[in-house]
């Protein structure tokens, strides 16, 4: 009895470390992605930029007036 007590005793012990090692790597993986995603947004926002014409940004104030 003593020996199942102590091996569920371990178990609960464990449980945490991997809880919080898993909760550490999603938050680490989710932090990479987003990094990545954003860079790669930012790098395609700034393209567009440059190809905006300024008559391009004029027509497309006169739409939105």
């Amino acid at each position: 009895m003593e020996k199942l007590e102590r091996v569920l005793r371990q178990r609960r012990m464990l449980l945490p470390k991997r809880t919080s090692e898993l909760v550490a790597l999603m938050a680490i993986s989710t932090t990479l992605f987003l990094f990545i995603h954003t860079r790669e947004l930012s790098t395609k926002l700034r393209e567009m930029e440059v190809r905006l014409q300024p008559e391009d940004l004029i027509s497309s104030n006169q739409i939105l007036s």
